[in-house]
């Protein structure tokens, strides 16, 4: 797996991940990975896996964190993916090393988030036009706890001052006021129209998972993907057993969640073309 750092004109960093040049595979699909809040940037076993597959990894920085410019708001969190579906639109990106031109498939056709990448990747959905799969992989989807309850046990604000006090320099958080809406649970639910292409939305958590209340985030988590994304999409919600919060874990059961056999499903992977 070879790697490098884009850097967009409008100041968005982040890491592209793809097959190593002599496997002879030019990938013809490509996979957004949303991380959490915080979370360490790099690759991990979703990253592994869709490379492994043939398809390429993209991986932007938030703007206000690591190496994009900016403040980190959700209104940011917005604009990062907005940019990211302009870059594909392009064609192309730009390898931040040495300004050379990087083609990048044609298809983006998978978004998976983890824990608050969730929050994003289910807001930001109808920007990407062209996945056919949503996968939110240990999902924070709304901080809402009554009428109805999304099942997220978390205090939204006391985690913002943490995140504020453990990564001040790569987190560069806007005021807590533009953070209130989100991290109270306030931000209403939309009645969005049908999304264009996407067929398939995935919810896979651990039962382990202390973040959570599996029972409310089953029953209650659907209204919330209608109202994004409309009704026509198929939800599969998932529970692993034995299972926690991090993404490396909730790749390790097969059984269960299959990323590759996913991929395969919906002829996305070099094997299945």
């Amino acid at each position: 797996m070879k790697k490098f750092r884009f850097l967009d004109k409008s100041g968005l960093a982040g890491d592209v991940y793809f097959s190593e040049p002599n496997t002879g595979i030019i990938a013809k699909h490509a996979g957004l990975f949303l991380y959490g809040f915080p979370a360490f940037i790099g690759p991990n076993s979703v990253t592994s896996n869709l490379v492994s597959n043939g398809l390429l990894s993209f991986q932007p920085h938030y703007f206000g964190t690591y190496d994009s410019k900016g403040t980190n708001s959700p209104g940011s969190l917005l604009k990062t993916i907005e940019v990211t579906q302009k870059i594909f639109d392009s064609g192309y990106v730009k390898k931040s090393k040495d300004g050379t031109l990087f083609n990048l498939p044609n298809n983006l056709s998978v978004c998976i988030g983890h824990s608050f990448g969730c929050m994003v990747a289910l807001r930001a959905a109808n920007i990407l036009h062209s996945i056919k799969i949503l996968i939110l992989m240990g999902p924070a989807l709304h901080y809402k706890i009554e009428n109805p309850d999304f099942g997220l046990r978390e205090n939204g604000l006391e985690h913002l001052d943490y995140v504020k006090s453990s990564h001040p320099f790569t987190y560069r958080l806007a005021s807590k006021y533009l953070w209130k809406e989100w991290m109270k649970g306030l931000d209403e639910i939309p009645t969005n129209s049908d999304h264009p292409s996407l067929k398939e939305v995935y919810i896979v958590v651990g039962e382990d998972d202390k973040y959570f209340n599996l029972s409310a985030l089953k029953k209650n988590s659907p209204q919330l993907i209608i109202g994004y994304l409309g009704n026509k999409v198929n939800i599969n919600f998932i529970a692993i057993p034995n299972c926690g919060h991090p993404v490396d874990q909730l790749m390790g059961f097969p059984d269960y969640f299959d990323l590759t056999n996913i991929l395969k499903a919906h002829k996305l992977t070099i094997k299945s073309m």
